[in-house]
């Protein structure tokens, strides 16, 4: 069997686990619900770390005065911001007593600033769950009650979920829909019966958390110095023992996480080096390359075949690259994202490889990567 053919199968074969696996997860993540969706209940506090945030604070508070769930405090905390965040958090707490103020101390060694403001916020808070919440975010009228509805109904500590995207920017959302990947290519599907540290995923902008639980491993101080706090309070809670959850949340909430490209590829950039160690780098890019270009290996095999007749590898290419690509749509519409963004995989693609090598670029070099004016 020559080149051709051992390349034809690896396709197929990654084409077929992507798609079954996408498919899955999506059926298995879309039906976690809240049946019926509770309008009072455990006291909520949302909890909304913020900084330099004066365009969109107002319009996060704006959504979450207006949530069908009754039990609820909102603490916003200022982390040092150098525009008018802390203006607008007490215009808002003028309008409605449930918005706390709370001025963030300055950063103290050893932290990063995220996880020093969240740790703020849970020591502040009065409620049984603790919501964070980005302030980017924009949230429907059932966005409290869906997540709480879902930890009660089903006894778990830990609820997240997909938002919406609403990058204005193309090729930021195209960028942006990297977190595809994930979905795609671990088995979550397992972990609401599983549990287990290696497929427990969870997107920041929406993180509801027993309180309890996440007293139980020292709150935020146990991943203080971690960068994408997310996952590694995820992961934390999960090797405790703790019951977590991923959905889709995009039917109650939107997100715009970046305004354009630049700033999503330092934003994800920044996730990337978070998340992946080192020593995987090398084969991620070269993984990410060869998806990126099976792609174009599938577009090559179809001329191949108008010119040339039947070709049994050149089926086998072009089969698992359309299964490749069918698996990313399906799984990009599920996250959020628009129809054109989720039928552009190849691009993401070669924007997901770059961001690799722009993180391995960081690390070798030691250059800071920086979010919202700190090193991180």
């Amino acid at each position: 069997m020559g080149f051709l053919g051992i390349l034809g199968i690896v396709i197929l074969i990654v084409g077929i686990y992507f798609l079954i696996n996408g498919i899955l997860n999506v059926i298995v993540l879309s039906r976690i619900k809240g049946k019926p969706i509770l309008k009072d209940g455990p006291m909520v506090s949302v909890c909304i770390p913020a900084r330099n945030e004066e365009d969109n604070i107002g319009k996060c508070l704006d959504s979450l005065m207006n949530q069908t769930y009754t039990n609820m405090e909102i603490l916003v905390l200022d982390d040092n911001s150098n525009d008018r965040t802390a203006d607008i958090i007490n215009e808002y707490h003028q309008k409605d007593s449930r918005i706390r103020y709370l001025k963030g101390k300055p950063l103290e060694k050893g932290w990063k600033g995220k996880t020093f403001g969240m740790q703020q916020l849970i020591e502040n808070s009065k409620g049984e769950f603790i919501l964070f919440v980005d302030a980017d975010t924009i949230h429907g009228p059932d966005s409290v009650a869906n997540g709480i509805s879902i930890a009660v109904q089903r006894n778990v500590d830990f609820v997240s979920g997909y938002p919406r995207e609403l990058c204005p920017s193309y090729a930021g959302s195209v960028a942006i829909s990297a977190m595809v990947f994930l979905c795609l290519a671990l088995p979550m599907f397992l972990q609401p019966w599983l549990n287990t540290k290696t497929l427990a995923s969870c997107i920041g902008q929406y993180m509801l958390v027993r309180k309890t639980a996440l007293l139980e491993i020292g709150g935020m101080t146990s991943i203080k110095n971690g960068i994408t706090d997310d996952v590694n309070l995820v992961r934390k809670m999960v090797g405790n023992g703790h019951r977590a959850l991923l959905t889709s949340f995009k039917e109650h909430v939107s997100c715009n996480m970046y305004p354009d490209l630049k700033s999503a590829i330092h934003g994800i950039g920044r996730s990337v080096t978070g998340i992946i160690p080192t020593w995987m780098f090398s084969f991620l890019i070269i993984a990410v390359f060869g998806l990126f270009l099976s792609s174009f290996s599938g577009i090559a095999s179809l001329v191949w075949l108008i010119i040339s007749g039947y070709s049994t590898p050149a089926m086998m290419i072009l089969g698992g690259s359309l299964l490749i690509w069918i698996g990313w749509a399906i799984v990009a519409r599920f996250e959020g994202f628009s129809f054109l963004v989720a039928f552009s995989q190849p691009l993401s693609f070669i924007m997901t490889a770059l961001l690799y090598n722009f993180s391995v670029f960081s690390r070798i070099m030691k250059k800071s990567i920086k979010w919202k004016g700190r090193e991180v």
